[in-house]
């Protein structure tokens, strides 16, 4: 009996330390990454693409886009893309900083687009996607495409855009 409990604060030091050590591993060593974006606002016209896009980065690390491109489909069978550049610098989002930016190309002409020149429907709509390089701080590469954006096309043009709101995890 007496053993048992010379036992009973040994064991209770030890799971004491073991649960100590955890919490010290989450707290300093375990950093997850959780970095989000969600389209706000869009705009396209004839000679303009312009997005304004939320990036929330939850996590715990420093998280960092390269290049944000746009992609806009050769035919609506997505046997290539055309590209469009869309930021000249990287942009950094902090660990629990929440960024608003607006990312617009210029060089976009609705006439020029090879789906405009090659679909026969008068009206149809095109979808945009938008691809984002992203690397952390570790050096981690990644590239997700982000495919909830519309442009509207009529027999006139561009007339419009829709995008669908939703939070898509970039990491």
């Amino acid at each position: 009996m007496k053993s048992v409990e010379k036992l009973i604060p040994i064991i209770i030091s030890i799971f004491a330390i073991v649960i100590s050590g955890v919490t010290f591993y989450y707290q300093f060593f375990h950093i997850p990454h959780n970095f989000k974006t969600s389209i706000v606002d869009g705009y396209a016209s004839s000679d303009k693409l312009s997005i304004k896009m939320v990036f929330i980065n939850h996590g715990s690390r420093y998280e960092g886009i390269t290049e944000i491109l746009f992609l806009v489909p050769f035919d609506l069978n997505f046997s290539g893309f055309e590209i469009f550049d869309t930021i000249k610098e990287p942009l950094i989002v902090k660990p629990g900083e929440l960024a608003l930016i607006k990312i617009e190309t210029t060089d976009f002409n609705w006439e020029k687009l090879k789906i405009a020149k090659s679909n026969l429907r008068k009206n149809f709509d095109c979808p945009v996607w938008i691809k984002f390089n992203i690397i952390d701080k570790n050096g981690n590469k990644s590239e997700v495409i982000y495919k909830n954006f519309f442009i509207i096309f009529t027999g006139d043009g561009v007339n419009g855009c829709y995008f669908n709101k939703q939070i898509v995890d970039l990491i």
